[in-house]
This record gives structure tokens, C-alpha cells and sequence, in this order.
């Protein structure tokens, strides 16, 4: 401390508070500060972190909040403890590209569309509930998968076809959305070429959600 700072209890009553700001006020809030930023990193370790995230895109508004919540537990009832960390915890993203807003706020339709097009290239979500304007965007670059993508499993359908599942025929989620609704979303998932899948771990993360799947849609094991 410099020399001319002298103890607090040398100034006088009235001016101990002004004397405190003038020479310990920038090092106080640098310490609560340093204090809070600690704090909030510990806090953030020890969150549950979401065992895998569905990505739900569509041109048209389908799911309220209370819904999503559904799909989620639907998605938790299936035990897809991915990172095995004892819990289920599926989060859904919902990107929902209101086209009114070309016109209504043209600003705010393309930071949407910017980032339904991020979700295309995040290629560390597996599963996808599109409408089929979504799908066909995903389709058109190439994130979409074929029944070959469920290697080791008889799917009743060609390798080589597409998966794009109605939620209507999938009985863990056709009661969440309600009525036709559930005929214009479709479930389906990235495919391996497309997946990030260059690690080890990354590979094996991508098999457990084809498997974890295939149990779901109740497709048997060939080997």
C-alpha cells in the first residue's frame, strides 16, 4: 500500500466510507467478482448434462413448450443413458422457421434460418422430428439416413431407403403431438457418413443411439 494511505481508523467517521472506494473499491469487486466466476464454473460442472440432443425443426409451429416437454419424457422413458452417469436426460432443440416473418421481420427470419442451418451441420445430434420441409432441407445436404445406417438390425425395409418414420406409427411419441400433427412430423436420424464419428468414442456415442433406436422401433438383431 502506498505511504500516503493511511489506517481506517486514522480517518475521520464521515469520510471512512468514500476512503474505502477510493483505495479498496476496484480490488473489492475484482475479488467478488473472481468469487462469482468461481462459483459459476463450479456450479456449471456439476450440472446433469443431457445424455443426447434431438433436434425437432419444422416450417410450421407444431409444439408448444408443454409439448416438447412430453417428447422429452418420452425420449427419458426409453433409459438412453448415453453417458451413463446413473440419469436420463434428453434435451430437444426446437427451430421453428415462422415464414411470416420474411415479411413481418426480415431480420429476425434470417438469424432463425441461420440457425436451423447450423443445426444441418451439427453433426454430433443423431436424431431428428422433422416436418417435410425440414426434411427435405436436410435431405438436399445430406443428413438424412437410410435403413443401412441400423447395420445388424432387420428393419423390414430397403438398405437403401430413407428413414423418415411418422411419429403417428412410433407408439412412445404419437400421443405427444396431438391429432393429424402427428402424421406431419418424422423421426429420423443423421447417418454415419455424415455423423462425427472420427473418434472412437464419437463412434461408439453413434452405435448406441442407432441401437438404443432400433430397440424402440422394436427392429430384432440379425447377428
Amino acid at each position: 500500500m502506498a505511504e500516503n494511505v493511511r489506517k481506517m481508523s486514522e480517518v475521520p467517521k464521515g469520510q471512512r466510507f468514500q476512503f474505502f472506494i477510493d483505495y479498496f473499491g476496484v480490488r473489492t469487486l475484482l475479488i467478488i467478482a473472481g468469487i462469482i466466476c468461481v462459483a459459476y464454473i463450479i456450479y456449471a460442472l456439476n450440472q446433469p448434462k443431457p445424455d443426447a440432443r434431438v433436434l425437432m425443426a419444422s416450417y410450421e409451429d407444431f409444439a408448444t413448450q408443454e409439448v416438447l416437454g412430453e417428447i422429452e419424457n418420452a425420449f427419458n422413458e426409453q433409459e438412453m443413458d448415453f453417458n451413463e452417469d446413473g440419469r436420463v436426460m434428453m434435451q430437444v432443440n426446437y427451430n421453428y422457421l415462422d415464414q411470416k416473418l420474411m415479411q413481418t421481420a426480415p431480420e429476425s427470419y434470417v438469424t432463425l434460418q441461420t440457425k436451423l442451418m447450423t443445426s444441418v451441420g451439427d453433426t454430433l445430434q443423431i436424431y431428428h422430428i422433422l416436418d417435410e420441409s425440414a426434411y427435405q432441407l436436410f435431405y438436399n445436404f445430406g443428413a438424412i439416413g437410410t435403413y443401412a445406417d441400423f447395420e445388424g438390425y432387420e428393419t423390414g425395409h430397403a438398405p437403401e431407403e430413407y428413414v423418415k418414420i411418422p411419429l403417428s406409427e412410433i407408439s412412445a411419441f404419437d400421443k405427444e403431438i396431438l391429432g393429424k400433427d402427428a402424421d406431419k412430423l418424422f423421426l429420423t436420424i443423421r447417418p454415419k457418413a455424415n455423423a462425427e464419428v472420427n473418434r472412437a468414442k464419437n463412434l461408439d456415442n453413434y452405435n448406441d443411439h442407432i441401437d438404443a433406436l432400433a430397440k424402440v422401433l422394436g427392429f430384432a438383431k440379425t447377428n
